[in-house]
């Protein structure tokens, strides 16, 4: 997984979207039948090139992944580096996403979705 984050933000930092999101895909626990990998695809390659270059003391992580977790729940794929991202210190800062069920759960420092 280390190796997974390492490689994420280097190719962000290159504006490489497309590899990110696949990156992304690679760590995912799994994806829901019919998952809209394309859409999900371009939805990152999307949010890197407009985060791309932008400096440091203007870049939100929370926000950035806040948004990647977003396309991942819409395009049908299980949350993955969310657990690396609380490693870092965005505990207490991770997005709630929208379960399947309706409700609203918090990402917890393993990566899964609690109720």
């Amino acid at each position: 997984m280390r190796r997974l984050f390492a490689d994420f933000f280097l190719n962000m930092s290159i504006g490489r979207g497309r590899r990110c999101a696949q990156i992304v895909l690679d760590s995912a626990v799994g994806l829901r039948a019919g998952a809209d990998v394309e859409g999900f695809t371009t939805g990152m390659a999307d949010l890197v090139e407009r985060n791309f270059g932008v400096p440091a003391k203007e870049f939100s992580l929370i926000a950035f992944a806040t948004e990647m977790f977003e396309l991942l729940f819409v395009v049908g794929g299980y949350l993955c580096l969310a657990g690396v991202l609380n490693s870092i210190g965005l505990q207490g800062g991770l997005p709630t996403v929208p379960q399947d069920d309706g409700g609203a759960g918090a990402v917890d420092g393993d990566g899964a979705v609690a109720p």
